[in-house]
């Protein structure tokens, strides 16, 4: 499925007509020769907020992991890691 792809003043010309496209597929703004934006409805543009946020809790679950695996191997204590979490914490 190719997207349309319309430069930002014939856009304004025909906004209504881009908003009903967009809900069937994608439209690419392009300005001064290069792409500037897309037109998305609103479905998708949710779509991709929840992958976004799915992407970004799974990457902070694996820093955690990885986490938790170098206090485990470097022996430092639990006790000391949450103190220092806690001091950082109140540097911000």
């Amino acid at each position: 499925m190719l997207n349309k792809i319309i430069n930002v003043e014939n856009a304004r010309k025909q906004l209504g007509k881009l908003v009903e496209e967009a809900s069937q597929k994608p439209v690419v703004l392009t300005l001064r020769g290069g792409q500037a934006a897309v037109l998305l409805s609103v479905e998708r543009f949710e779509q991709l907020e929840r992958l976004e946020a799915a992407v970004s809790a799974r990457h902070l679950e694996e820093s955690l992991e990885q986490l938790h695996r170098a206090v485990a191997e470097s022996r430092v204590s639990p006790d000391a890691v949450a103190q220092a979490i806690a001091h950082a914490r109140e540097e911000r």
